[in-house]
């Protein structure tokens, strides 16, 4: 293996070295920061019925398939700053398409303790490709849906919904995982203050949120890792993994220039995009359209730093 993880403080070293520091004129506020990204359904099959994940009409379901297309992802997100992913053996659920419940995405054997031969190479697939580039796996082994399918007993630790989070795993843990779905940019920057008083010492990474770039200040100015997660298209089998217009790449531009990755211009009209309109995105004959922005809305940026400065002069 070629990369190797660890936390040295609040920070998180790859190869010995705080992340990014290998970069000309890094950003010093990311230093140490984790920037990743959910990609949950990686080595993702269906037992029970691999045809209702032709959603498209364009091909039969491929579990290899799909693992392929995120390794052939990989390297463009890393030239942006992306340095960890998060994979789950038992994967997530694909909103908007297929109950989770319904699904047999279990690699455990009944008991647990047997590990599906077919699950086990995708993963290792994904992770050495990942090690070859200098990435980090993050590796979900349960998933609340699918562990209902166990019947032996386990000794685990999770992280929570979003702005959920408890004292105790958090004492217990070497990295502290939190999840920022739901929150608004201050509720979610509260939110990581809190957990920070538990975590003494410890680094905090975020691996599921939501599309909201905005998170990226809020991550500078807390000192945490964030993770990108776009349900929409990085959730429902087959997955597009590379960098899709509009919020994947406006994500991935603000990633790199918080960083101190160069990025050339947009154009002010190329910063605007309608998401949801292209081909097969379109569910059940329903879609979910919104506007992706490269920069954030102005009233929502007053209001956030607003919160900042209110925080700044009460606490």
């Amino acid at each position: 293996m070629k990369t190797t993880v660890s936390a040295a403080g609040t920070q998180i070293c790859i190869n010995g070295n705080p992340t990014y520091s290998e970069i000309p004129g890094v950003n010093p506020k990311t230093l140490g920061l984790l920037w990743n990204q959910r990609v949950i359904q990686g080595v993702f099959d269906d037992k029970t019925d691999r045809s209702r994940f032709n959603l498209f009409g364009t091909r039969v379901f491929s579990p290899d398939a799909n693992t392929d297309a995120l390794i052939a992802a990989l390297p463009e997100w890393y030239a942006y700053g992306l340095r960890a992913i998060t994979v789950g053996f038992q994967g997530g659920w694909p909103v908007g398409c297929v109950d989770v419940r319904e699904i047999d995405n279990n690699p455990f054997g009944l008991d647990g303790k047997t590990l599906d031969a077919a699950y086990a190479d995708r993963m290792d697939r994904i992770v050495r490709a990942a090690d070859d580039l200098g990435m980090v796996v993050i590796v979900s082994f349960l998933y609340w849906a699918q562990s209902l399918r166990l019947a032996g007993g386990l000794l685990v630790g999770c992280s929570s919904g979003g702005g959920m989070a408890d004292e105790e795993v958090v004492m217990a843990s070497g990295v502290v995982l939190i999840h920022g779905n739901g929150l608004s940019r201050g509720q979610y920057y509260d939110f990581v203050e809190k957990v920070k008083r538990w975590a003494v010492n410890k680094p905090i990474i975020c691996n599921e949120d939501s599309p909201c770039s905005s998170r990226v200040d809020a991550a500078l100015d807390t000192g945490s890792s964030w993770g990108y997660y776009n349900n929409y298209t990085k959730q429902i089998p087959p997955a597009k993994y590379g960098i899709l217009p509009g919020e994947d790449l406006f994500f991935a531009r603000r990633m790199a220039r918080a960083i101190g990755i160069p990025v050339t211009a947009l154009p002010f009209e190329d910063g605007f995009y309608l998401q949801g309109l292209e081909d097969d995105t379109s569910f059940h004959g329903k879609r979910v359209i919104r506007l992706a922005a490269e920069q954030d809305v102005r009233r929502d940026n007053l209001r956030y730093s607003e919160h900042i400065n209110r925080r700044s002069v009460f606490h």
